[in-house]
């Protein structure tokens, strides 16, 4: 949100933004609804009577603390994820339910930490790997402007997962010049290799 909403703010003043953040089924519920005009979710979704733009295509990246044996590693194999217990999201998280899948990682994942987090935010996770160690994912917009150090501590995972991400609406829509100008704006905020089609099938969103 960050990338773009300035821009757009100041591209039109007049159109006002009305941003909520939620899981994915809720989401889609609040679009069936009428209660969004909009939704930007991991693609594709169920329903004939939904029509998605695609924005941007997004790498998954590690993210893995100083001390942790991949540090020193440039690429993890997908294989080698799972045995590790990484931090998650909270259940419903989209993010969360594509790496899940991806990794074929099992439901549950246990930490000798003492407690479990449940939430929405991957800055949350990045500290929980920093303080306690061990190694979380997080999409390639969360690494674009970091520091040297946490650059470092960024690895590619081999095959790199990929997913596709779109701005949903219910079809049809009464509100596609408005939602057009924010599509061209989200698409000119991130940077163009993003929006180049994969050779390899993008990650499903688990539903």
């Amino acid at each position: 949100i960050p990338m773009f909403l300035d821009e757009f703010r100041q591209a039109y003043p007049r159109i006002v933004l009305n941003i909520q953040e939620d899981t994915t089924e809720n989401l889609l519920q609040k679009l069936d609804t009428g209660h969004l005009d909009a939704a930007m979710l991991a693609t594709p979704v169920p329903g004939k009577q939904r029509h998605s733009q695609v924005l941007f295509y997004e790498q998954f990246f590690v993210y893995v603390a100083p001390q942790h044996p991949f540090f020193n590693m440039d690429t993890v194999p997908v294989e080698q994820l799972g045995a590790n217990h990484p931090w998650l999201l909270s259940e419903g998280n989209c993010f969360r339910n594509q790496v899940m899948n991806f990794c074929k990682l099992p439901e549950t994942l246990a930490h000798d930490t003492g407690f479990v987090y449940q939430g929405n935010s991957i800055e949350a996770l990045r500290y929980l790997v920093d303080q306690r160690g061990g190694l979380t994912f997080i999409p390639e917009l969360a690494t674009l402007n970091v520091s040297a150090q946490e650059e470092e501590q960024i690895k590619e995972v081999s095959p790199a997962p990929r997913r596709e991400v779109s701005l949903v609406t219910a079809s049809p829509y009464v509100k596609k010049p408005l939602l057009d100008k924010l599509v061209a704006t989200l698409r000119q905020s991130v940077p163009q290799r993003m929006q180049q089609t994969p050779a390899d099938p993008v990650v499903s969103p688990g539903f």
